[in-house]
């Protein structure tokens, strides 16, 4: 038995290795085989050997899913082995089969049987809303597999708490996803997605509360699933109230609470508490507090909801009820607004207490209805029913709307007159008047003695010597400061000469010395007897009023004037009764007098069109057509640059240049006086197209050649400079070569940047450094702008309001009106126009041109004129054929057309590709009708229509010498085209197709000018107008009314009236004249200037500054007037201030440049305010950035200085070695001195100091830091003494601690050690330092390489209480600490980041260190700390930057730091300080700064509580992002410096002005962006005034020929050579005319002449006037304009004051009309004896009266008589002497010519004026005079004297609503539909911003307002509403009128513009 063991396992052994030595190969007979659970599979494997089967080889078999029937099998001898494999768990089987040491693999995979359940798992059956529930469908069948084969379909079924369904969903879910289901509670709906998963999960998150049922479906197997979703806890309350209700009215109140998803919960406790109305205008008076509850705690119920009862409070108002939920942060406040009730009282008030009868105060009268809680009666909806009628006693009504407060208010007054007024106020709602009324009555008093007229009527008797007239009638009036006379007023009357006579008062014994009372018409009347001769002055006194009147008793003969006027007190309208007796007492023959007269002549620059050309202009423009600019900013860039050509004027030129990836010029220098070169100069515009890259220094080389080798030599040379990106291509990229030439030859260059991908540091840079001046345009549709705003600064005037061409031109003699006529017949009529591909004929059959028929047909009038081609041409698709033919047989007069046809089209249907354009009509070869762009041709035609009309012709004779002709023609239509020509004596035609000079057309008008300036303004302006006759033609396609004008200059207008006045004179008559011109400018270096300032006037002071500084005018005058004055740069406005006694403007001034200062004074009493002008200056702040710059070696520091502008060009420091790699600059706090510190890569610390004109030598104080890479020195002053300290590290003397030096002005200490008694642990990496502001106490902190942190306190004189503050700082390459002073406390603050994750801080309270103290905890290391101190408070921001690129802010408010504030998480890198901070100077406002990774830092700013929102300031303009950032408060103002250093090694400087950032101005391009290499400092200068005088533009006069010794025909030359320039200074002629006059015997003349307001000069008008009249000297005044409003209203005031007259003039011809009837009168010796000339009041006003005097015609009655016999002229009226009456301005003259009178003869008149006015009238003004000559040839003018004034009273008060003040009109669409309508809504408002009540009148150009109403009319009582609709598509242009309904005179207008489009689709194919 042993031995068969053994043969038999040697028998297996055999086998074994037998088998092992075949090459066996196990192959699976079947592969990936397929099955179902609980099934068996068989498995068969074939063995082989190379091919043939083995048999009775043993095969293993495994398995890791299922059973196997065996688990090895010997093959068979087909070598096939089998087993069987089985498994009741789905998935996959992986069998193995092996033979010997080869084995094979398949799989066998078993598929779940049909799904016999669901099963369904949740992780939570109950959830809270909001939170996610996982829920697992598993399909199974009976043995247990999950079927993931199948989807599960759901349906899911939601409601809410209410049982309300939200959604019934139907989805499913698989094995292969999760999906995401989402139940709203806010939407209220369900949403899902799907993303890929290992199972049936679906996450479910609702957020509704409440039931969820699930329904999951697998064929017919199904499950039911439920949830419970409850609500979370308290997040949302509402509230449901009635907002409005009646006060101490009840109404329900309920509070909801909700989850934060709106779910209402259960169980909520809730208080309530209420806050009655707070006392405003709107409610009672008085305070109730009875807002109350019916329960001030709840609970919430199912629904949550808490109900209660709220009652308001009896105060009208917010009643506030505070809802809180317990126990949580929940409230809610909830204001319900408590309405008046019904009326229960209607006050009625007024203010002011009393009121003056001056025409000026008024009552306000309000009235008020209350409800019995005294709440005011509040309108309640619009239109507004509450309204109240105000009635007078006089029946005046006015009906005024409730205002927000509820008060209806009206105006009482003014009045002129002593009266009172009963008004009755009711009140209306919406049923009508009501019986609420209430009365009261209004006093308009007389006010305090003020003046008293007081006169003697005739001021001259005789003595009792001589037969005649011994007695004057003595008068005092005694007045208010308005004209009213005063009863009861005691006077004090004394004859101061009681020898000459005796003075009597009526009703009084005493004489000469007698106190009397005034009547009740405010008079006392009294008796002067002459006595002997002599003359003596009657004193009349009361109180603080003086007044005296003269008496002369003579005793040789003398002319005597008596006047007497009755009634003396009048109402308005009334008559009076006036007597005048003129007596020659003794032996007095008269004659006519001789004239004496001085012109006193405007020759300001208004006066001459040609002055506004100023400086000639020589203009280049400079246009980027890159790439970039295509499209809409390369069109928007032509347009503005033709708009900016059209505002230029004719003495300029203009060049054009474009850049791309080279340059080229456009247009040559070319004159713009001329029509056709600005056409050429657009077409040149319109001609540059886009492409390419940006080579800018290249266009700005081309532009230098233009300006500087081809402009004028005296012309001004500008280039402006538009690009949208940065240079890339072409040479002088960084245009310092155009720069320089430019610089060299007098170039100003300025800048236009467009869009944001800009180099905008450099297009400053160049604007800077040339004097020019950038601008920013975001986007091309503000290019138009930007060029008007340069064109501005380009002009000498201020081109808003002055249009070249306008001013300075006057009406001529020649004015036409007329039309074009159709002519009888017409002629010489030729077509032209050009043809695109007409090549192709084809055969059209019988029609038209037959077999060989054009392809274009044209047609005349609808006849056939030709086809084009006549033959096949060659294919010309890329040519244009150019025809021409006379029509003239085929036109009529009239209107015509030309019709081109595809005539191909017109025969066959089909179409040729075929176009004309350039269609012209020429008549006479004249173009009538021209179309140019190019038109396609179909089969309708395109249609040419042109009219011909025969041109209108007519003739001027030009015979008289004129400088500037301008002739202009004006019509309505612009659809309409006329053509105007001018043809000069000598044949030049001048007009659009001949000689374009001076040719200016518009749309609807076009002029011609002969001739517009070419070059500079001539000294002597001798081009003129050719003489003879002129003819002018105009033509054109329509029969349209048009105009004609003519005009000349006006300085023209001015020779040409001038010599007609002179015409009048003659020499061998006694005639003399003088000419006086205004103004001539001289200039003046002064510190000071003194002037006058009128009312309603400005006085304009033009100077230039000799110097670079801080101006301060210090304006000072006499009165209490109101005066402003404004300092100007051009028409730019720096500095504003309003005084009544002094002012002071200032400003940064930049020597050269011309300023000016206005002094202006409103309206008022017409008086001269005299005033100075003081000029000082103070030192200039210097500001000085310093910087390293890599270029030249490097050693040497750059510095640039700012002059309040810009930053100067660059200089040099001195040199210090090497590079700098971390520069400090300081200023002193006592001088002008600034040390500069640097560390440079050679381990040195130099420094070298400015003196305010230079740097002195460099020290070097080490040259061994630790590292170069931290900046291990600090340099500060002492802000008491003045020195400075420096603190260093020097690695050669100690490398532990830091060495000093002391500066004390003039030279530094020897080097000492901060501390010797405590070495440091490492070597010392940074120093900070930092000066106390209020001693001279500082702080040094340093830190080492071993994360040592210490402090030390210099005392002013030591170092002492040193720490260590820390050991363990969190980096030691980084500054991660600061230190800073709180400004007024003085303690300073260390903080640091700690290396525990803290932000730290200890404080130095002045004596000592308090203990550490924990800031925050940081998330990432901190590596960089900066502090900022408010200057006016103890606040501190602190910035830091850490290693997760984070920027944080936090502020100390002097107690404790805020939770930090992370404003940044994306710094670009945080090895460099991205970040600063700063605080604004005055107001406390602070900054913080950084950059990210873009170039554009970003900033925010901090109001002291919160921070604003993030913003952007100007990008740097690099490739590079921001690295350093540094920020340099202004010590002086609100502004702040931020300087930049970026990854292109720029440093570039940008100023915040205190609201926003200026541009970037580049000051270094070759930097470094490794190192704080830069900084800037301020230094404070004395700010002690200084008087500092500048060069003022003085405007004075010029006597051109003098009046004693100049001949006539001198004078006559005088007037040729008249020049305009300047301002206007009338008082300066004025002046020079008065002193010409002095020596004049007798009467004299003065005529004055202006176009403007008097702005220069500096005397006074009315003191020059006054100063005439007592050399009796009569002013006549002229004002010369378009509109009187143009000229000095102080021309009246001045005829007036002097007895002349004043008179407006339009134009030239009334001039010269003025100038011919002035000189006439004073030159007329027609009469026979003397002149009587009373002058009456007409529209006068003074302080005293407003009143108008009527000569009532045929009233006069006069008598003659002699000593012997006269008859006092009296009633009735004879008409027997009426007088010749000529009104001018104030006054009207009644002037009789009297007969010769003898000695004792007497002539009276007695005739009758109607009085309109109030207060105290001159009847007879004081002006009034007697004129005529004695025996010895003397001028003699008598003066009227007083007597000839009256009291006139009425009643005007009434009561008048507020003026409309606003209405508007608002659309509720301004887009829409045809047939669809829109609601506009009117709203009124008064002045004062109340509801006001009007008609409104509303029209539309079409739709329909209402119910089919246009025009419609509506009563809008605050506001109001309006349908509107429209059937018709368009724009409907609305327009409403408002009247005030009070007063229908006060309209306002409002309109809108609205889309109508139609409805339906429109295709387009």
């Amino acid at each position: 038995m042993v031995f068969l063991k053994k043969v038999t396992y040697f028998l297996l052994i055999f086998i074994i290795f037998s088998i092992s030595a075949l090459a066996l190969d196990v192959e699976f007979l079947t592969t990936d085989v397929q099955g179902n659970a609980a099934e068996a599979v068989n498995i068969s494997v074939l063995i082989s050997d190379n091919g043939t089967p083995v048999n009775n080889a043993l095969v293993n078999f495994t398995t890791d899913l299922g059973v196997l029937s065996f688990p090895s099998v010997y093959s068979n001898s087909s070598g096939m082995a089998e087993v069987s494999i089985n498994s009741t768990v789905s998935g996959t089987a992986h069998v193995n089969a092996s033979a010997g040491n080869v084995s094979n693999q398949t799989t066998v995979t078993f598929s779940p049987l049909s799904v016999l359940s669901i099963t369904v798992h949740a992780d939570q059956s109950q959830n809270t809303a909001g939170n996610i529930t996982n829920i697992t469908f598993s399909p199974t069948d009976t043995l247990g597999n999950i079927n993931y084969s199948t989807p599960v379909n759901l349906n899911i079924i939601v409601k809410d708490i209410f049982g309300v369904p939200l959604h019934d969903l139907e989805m499913y879910v698989d094995a292969s996803t999760v999906s995401h289901l989402n139940a709203s509670s806010t939407e209220r709906n369900v949403t899902y997605v799907a993303s890929p998963s290992d199972d049936f999960l679906l996450s479910f998150n609702c957020t509704v509360a409440g039931n969820i049922t699930i329904y999951s479906t697998v064929g017919s197997v199904t499950n039911t699933t439920y949830l419970d979703i409850i609500p979370g806890s308290p997040g949302l309350m509402k509230v449901i109230y009635d907002k409005e209700y009646t006060v101490n009215t009840s109404s329900n109140i309920s509070a909801i609470v909700y989850d934060s998803f709106s779910n209402p919960i259960e169980n909520v406790n809730i208080s309530f508490s209420v806050t009655s109305p707070e006392d405003t205008v709107y409610n009672s008076p008085n305070v109730y507090n009875s807002a109350h509850l019916s329960s001030y705690n709840g609970t919430t119920d199912s629904s949550g909801i808490v109900p209660n009862t709220f009652t308001t409070d009896k105060r009208a108002g917010g009643n506030i009820v505070t809802i809180n939920v317990l126990n949580t942060s929940l409230e809610h406040n909830v204001t319900i607004t408590g309405t008046a009730d019904l009326i229960d009282y209607f006050f009625l008030s007024y203010t002011p207490e009393y009121a003056l009868s001056n025409n000026e105060d008024r009552y306000t009268l309000s009235a008020r209805p209350v409800d019995q809680f005294m709440n005011p009666i509040l309108p309640l909806s619009t239109p507004i029913k509450e309204q109240v009628q105000f009635r007078t006693d006089g029946g005046s009504i006015v009906l005024v709307p409730l205002n927000s407060q509820g008060s209806a208010n009206t105006v009482v007054g003014p009045t002129p007159y002593i009266e009172s007024l009963s008004v009755t106020a009711t009140y209306r709602n919406e049923s009508g008047y009501t019986n609420f009324t209430n009365s009261t009555s209004l006093y308009f008093t007389a006010g305090a003695l003020d003046s008293m007229d007081f006169y003697a009527n005739p001021g001259a008797v005789l003595s009792q010597d001589l037969n005649g007239n011994h007695d004057a009638n003595i008068t005092l009036v005694a007045l208010d400061e308005w004209g009213h006379t005063l009863p009861n007023i005691h006077v004090l009357f004394n004859n101061t000469n009681t020898t000459v006579g005796t003075l009597t008062i009526n009703g009084y014994n005493d004489t000469n010395l007698i106190n009397a009372t005034t009547d009740s018409e405010g008079r006392i009347s009294g008796l002067f007897s002459g006595n002997v001769s002599g003359n003596t002055s009657i004193q009349a006194i009361s109180g603080n009023v003086t007044m005296l009147t003269n008496i002369s008793v003579k005793a040789e003969p003398f002319l005597s004037v008596k006047l007497a006027v009755s009634p003396t007190s009048v109402n308005s309208g009334s008559i009076v009764n006036i007597t005048t007796e003129i007596s020659i007492e003794g032996e007095l023959p008269i004659v006519r007098p001789a004239a004496s007269a001085m012109l006193v002549l405007d020759r300001s620059g208004s006066m001459d069109p040609d002055y506004y050309a100023g400086s000639p202009l020589d203009v280049v423009l400079v246009i980027d057509r890159s790439g970039s600019m295509s499209g809409t900013p390369i069109q928007d860039a032509r347009d503005a640059a033709k708009e900016f050509t059209d505002n230029l004027v004719s003495n300029s030129e203009v060049g054009i240049v474009s850049f791309a990836s080279s340059s080229g010029v456009n247009k040559d220098m070319t004159l713009l006086n001329d029509y056709n070169n600005k056409v050429s100069v657009k077409s040149a515009i319109d001609s540059i197209s886009d492409g390419g890259y940006t080579a800018m220094g290249e266009g700005m080389a081309d532009a230098n050649d233009l300006l500087i080798n081809h402009g004028r030599l005296s012309a001004r040379k500008v280039m402006i400079v538009l690009t949208d990106g940065e240079t890339n291509s072409g040479t002088d990229q960084d245009g310092e070569n155009a720069i320089a030439y430019a610089n060299a030859n007098g170039v100003t260059i300025h800048t236009i940047g467009l869009g944001s991908s800009l180099d905008e540091a450099l297009l400053r840079h160049i604007a800077s450094e040339t004097g020019g001046t950038y601008y920013n345009a975001p986007d091309s549709s503000d290019l138009s702008e930007i060029y008007a705003t340069i064109s501005q600064e380009l002009s000498d005037y201020d081109v808003s309001e002055i249009e070249y061409g306008v001013e300075g031109f006057t009406p001529y003699d020649y004015t036409f009106e007329d039309s074009l006529s159709t002519p009888s017949s017409v002629d010489n009529v030729t077509l032209k126009f050009k043809g695109y591909d007409l090549d192709y004929t084809f055969n059209a059959g019988s029609n038209y041109g037959g077999s060989n028929a054009g392809e274009c047909l044209v047609k005349v009038n609808g006849n056939n004129l030709v086809l084009i081609p006549s033959s096949d041409t060659p294919d010309n698709n890329d040519d244009l054929s150019i025809h021409e033919y006379d029509i003239s047989s085929y036109v009529q007069p009239g209107s015509n057309t030309v019709s081109f046809y595809d005539y191909y089209s017109v025969i066959t249907g089909g179409s040729y590709t075929n176009a004309v354009q350039d269609f012209e009509i020429l008549w006479n070869g004249v173009t009538v009708q021209s179309y140019s762009d190019r038109v396609y041709l179909d089969g309708s035609g395109y249609d040419c229509s042109f009219d011909l009309m025969e041109p209108y012709e007519t003739t001027i004779l030009i015979n008289e010498t004129i400088n500037d002709l301008k002739v202009q023609l004006d019509w309505d239509n612009s659809s309409n085209d006329l053509n105007l020509k001018l043809t000069s004596p000598s044949g030049t035609i001048y007009g659009y197709d001949d000689n374009t000079t001076g040719y200016y057309p518009d749309d609807t008008s076009e002029y011609i000018w002969i001739h517009p300036l070419s070059y500079v303004y001539p000294d002597d302006d001798g081009d003129t107008v050719e003489k003879g006759d002129w003819t002018i033609t105009v033509s054109g396609t329509s029969s349209e009314d048009f105009t004609i004008t003519t005009y000349i200059d006006k300085k023209s207008a001015t020779q040409l009236s001038s010599h007609a006045f002179m015409s009048s004179f003659d020499e061998t008559r006694g005639d003399s004249a003088g000419l006086a011109l205004y103004s001539y400018e001289d200039v003046v270096s002064s510190d000071s200037q003194t002037s006058y300032v009128l009312a309603n006037s400005t006085w304009v002071g033009y100077f230039t500054p000799d110097t670079d500084g801080y101006y301060i005018f210090n304006v000072s005058w006499d009165d209490s007037t109101t005066v402003n004055v404004t300092l100007y740069d051009g028409i730019d406005a720096l500095s504003s201030a309003t005084g009544t006694s002094y002012c002071e403007v200032s400003a940064l001034l930049s020597a050269g440049d011309t300023y000016n200062i206005d002094v202006s004074k409103g309206a008022g009493a017409q008086t001269d305010t005299k005033f100075t002008v003081n000029v000082s200056t103070t030192e200039i702040d210097t500001v000085m950035t310093a910087y390293y710059d890599s270029g030249g070696g490097g050693g040497t520091p750059k510095v640039r200085t700012w002059d309040g502008s810009d930053w100067s060009s660059e200089t040099s420091a001195n040199y210090v070695g090497a590079s700098p790699v971390y520069v400090a600059l300081e200023s002193s706090p006592t001088e002008s001195e600034i040390i500069m510190a640097t560390s440079d890569d050679s381990y040195d610390v130099n420094v070298q100091i400015w003196d305010g004109s230079s740097w002195g030598a460099v020290d070097q104080f080490s040259s061994n830091l630790e590292s170069y890479g931290q900046r291990g020195f600090d340099l500060k002053y002492e802000q008491v003494s003045g020195d400075a300290i420096i603190t260093y590290m020097d690695m050669g003397e100690d490398d532990g601690v830091p060495l000093y030096r002391v500066w004390d002005g003039s030279s530094w200490s020897s080097e000492s050690l901060v501390y010797s008694n405590n070495e440091g642990k490492g070597n010392v990496r940074w120093v900070r330092l930092e000066a106390n502001p209020n001693s001279d106490e500082m702080i040094l902190v340093t830190m080492d390489d071993k994360y040592d942190l210490c402090a030390q306190v210099w005392d002013g004189s030591s170092w002492g209480n040193q720490i260590e503050l820390t050991d363990d700082v969190v980096i030691e390459s980084y500054q991660c600490f600061d230190v800073m002073y709180e400004q007024n406390s003085g303690r300073a603050i260390v903080a640091w980041a700690d290396y525990d994750g803290h932000m730290k801080y200890r404080i130095w309270s002045g004596s000592s260190w308090n203990s550490e103290t924990t800031m925050y905890s940081y998330s990432d290391y901190v590596y960089w700390v900066k502090m900022a101190a408010d200057p006016n408070s103890d606040r501190i921001l602190l910035a830091t930057e850490d290693r997760s690129y984070d920027v944080y802010v936090t502020d100390w408010d002097g107690s404790s730091w805020e939770s930090p504030f992370r404003v940044e998480r994306d710094v670009y890198e945080y090895s460099r300080r991205s970040v600063d901070v700063a605080f604004e100077e005055n107001s406390g406002t602070g900054i913080i700064v950084w950059g990210e990774d873009s170039p554009v830092p970003k900033y925010r700013t901090w109001d002291g509580s919160t921070w604003s929102s993030e913003s952007s300031t100007y990008a740097i303009g690099s490739s590079g992002y921001t690295r350093w950032v540094q920020l340099t408060p202004d010590p002086s103002s609100d502004a702040i410096f931020l300087m930049t250093s970026d990854g292109s090694n720029d440093l570039n400087i940008q100023r915040w002005d205190g609201s926003s950032w200026d541009i970037v101005t580049e000051v270094e391009t070759s930097s470094t962006r490794y190192y704080e290499c830069f900084d800037i400092v301020f230094s404070d200068t004395d700010q002690t005034p200084v008087a500092t005088p500048v060069s003022w533009n003085e405007w004075t006069g010029s006597v051109t020929s003098t009046f004693e010794n100049d001949s006539l025909s001198h004078l006559e030359n005088a007037i040729d050579t008249i020049t305009a320039d300047g301002l206007t200074a009338i008082d300066e002629g004025l002046y020079l005319a008065n002193n010409e006059l002095s020596s004049a015997d007798g009467n004299s003349t003065i005529v004055i002449m202006t176009d403007g307001l008097d702005n220069a000069g500096y005397h006074s008008l009315l003191e020059e006037a006054y100063r005439a009249r007592d050399n009796n000297t009569v002013i006549y005044t002229v004002g010369f304009g378009n509109s009187e409003s143009e000229v000095d209203p102080i021309l009246e005031e001045i005829a007036t004051i002097t007895g002349g007259e004043y008179y407006f003039a339009p134009n030239s011809s009334v001039l010269k009309e003025i100038f011919q009837g002035i000189a006439m009168q004073i030159t007329n010796f027609s009469a026979g004896g003397p002149v009587l000339d009373l002058r009456v009041p007409y529209n006068y006003v003074t302080p005293l009266a407003v009143a108008k005097a009527t000569y009532q015609s045929g009233s006069s009655n006069s008598t003659t008589g002699n000593l012997t016999h006269f008859d006092i002229p009296t009633a009735p009226a004879t008409g027997n002497a009426e007088p010749t009456v000529t009104t001018s301005g104030t006054t009207s003259t009644m002037e009789w010519q009297l007969p010769n009178m003898g000695p004792g003869d007497k002539w009276g008149i007695w005739y009758q004026m109607r009085v309109d006015g109030a207060g105290y009238v001159p009847i007879i003004m004081p002006t009034s005079t007697v004129t005529y000559t004695d025996l010895s040839g003397e001028n003699i003018t008598v003066v009227v004297g007083g007597g000839g004034a009256a009291n006139v009273g009425g009643g005007a008060a009434s009561v008048s609503s507020y003026s409309l003040g606003n209405l508007k009109m608002v659309s509720d669409d301004s887009i829409m539909k045809i047939d669809n309508s829109t609601t506009l809504t009117l709203t009124l408002e008064d002045t004062l911003g109340n509801s006001s009540y009007a008609f409104v009148y509303l029209y539309s150009n079409i739709g329909y307002f209402g119910s089919n109403e246009n025009p419609i009319n509506v009563t809008v009582v605050g506001s109001d509403t309006v349908e509107f609709s429209s059937a018709i598509a368009g724009r409907a242009y609305i327009t409403a009128y408002a009247y005030n309904i009070n007063n229908m005179s006060d309209v306002l207008v409002a309109r809108d513009v609205l889309s109508i489009r139609p409805k339906g689709t429109i295709s387009i194919s």
